[in-house]
């Protein structure tokens, strides 16, 4: 099912970051600790790591991740990492430790996802991103616009898949917010012009722009920021951009962030206490 989403066409301003990335940079916001790791090649063997987005934006690192044969889009969330591994013809998505780079939990994704997907000359597999609620990893077979969104909880259990065509529309890049995967028209392209519901696969025709972003020779990276309501791209000339105010300007809702496991437990641990002591008084009336 296809339909308009917005009649007019609008534009997102964008502004350069004052310092280049290296090829095939990616990078991805953590909404719980606030740290942005930032990967520094299509399948490389380690990832930046920085303490917030301001010392992401002014490019000053606080070390970096080992983490073997990863690919070009990640994900992070209550200190873990989420990427392709295993190749670039791989379906394995991993849980990794952004700490140690060890990985806690590696599963194929189910329902007939394929790696073709981005076409940059050559195919980027399976892409796994984030909107702060969910992960979703995009995959599909491009030349025949088949595309494919598995949904993810942050424990890595697959919950989701839809299929879908984009219906003679190609793809060069894809991020999430809400619920939603918006995909840019090609590789070399600031225009997007579908939107992917993750939960039914309905595709919606959309008009955005990017405006200023410099897109040449091709866009290696793009992510929502979801603690930030940001989004950042990179391409592969050396130049990093950033949009604010993103999900108004997108027509969805911010995503809200679920509460971290650990945040989880700590609130158990308050209420036993609490029914505790209140167990003690009572014993000693």
């Amino acid at each position: 099912m296809l339909f308009a989403a917005h009649a007019q066409a609008a534009s997102i301003t964008t502004s350069a970051l004052p310092f280049a990335p290296a090829s095939y940079t990616s990078m991805a916001v953590d909404p719980v600790t606030g740290k942005v790791y930032q990967t520094t090649t299509y399948s490389g063997s380690s990832i930046l790591a920085y303490a917030n987005t301001n010392r992401y934006d002014s490019r000053a690192s606080n070390g970096s991740v080992a983490v073997a044969n990863f690919g070009p889009y990640l994900a992070a969330y209550d200190g873990s990492l989420y990427l392709r591994t295993g190749g670039t013809s791989s379906t394995v998505i991993s849980k990794v430790s952004a700490t140690t780079g060890a990985i806690q939990k590696s599963v194929g994704v189910t329902g007939g996802m394929s790696s073709e997907t981005f076409n940059w000359g050559g195919w980027s597999a399976v892409n796994p991103m984030s909107d702060g609620s969910k992960l979703y990893v995009v995959g599909g077979v491009a030349a025949n616009n088949q595309w494919s969104i598995a949904t993810f909880d942050y424990a890595l259990n697959q919950t989701k898949t839809v299929s879908f065509d984009l219906l003679n529309s190609t793809a060069g890049y894809a991020f999430a917010v809400n619920g939603y995967v918006f995909f840019g028209d090609s590789y070399n392209s600031a225009h997007i012009s579908r939107r992917v519901d993750a939960a039914t696969g309905a595709v919606q025709v959309v008009d955005f722009t990017l405006a200023g972003l410099q897109q040449t020779p091709y866009i290696t990276g793009i992510s929502y920021d979801s603690l930030h309501d940001s989004l950042y791209v990179a391409n592969n000339g050396g130049v990093l951009s950033k949009a604010t105010g993103i999900a108004a300007q997108l027509g969805v809702q911010r995503s809200a962030v679920p509460e971290p496991a650990s945040m989880a437990l700590f609130g158990l641990g308050l209420a036993a206490l609490a029914m505790t002591r209140r167990r003690q008084g009572a014993a000693s009336k």
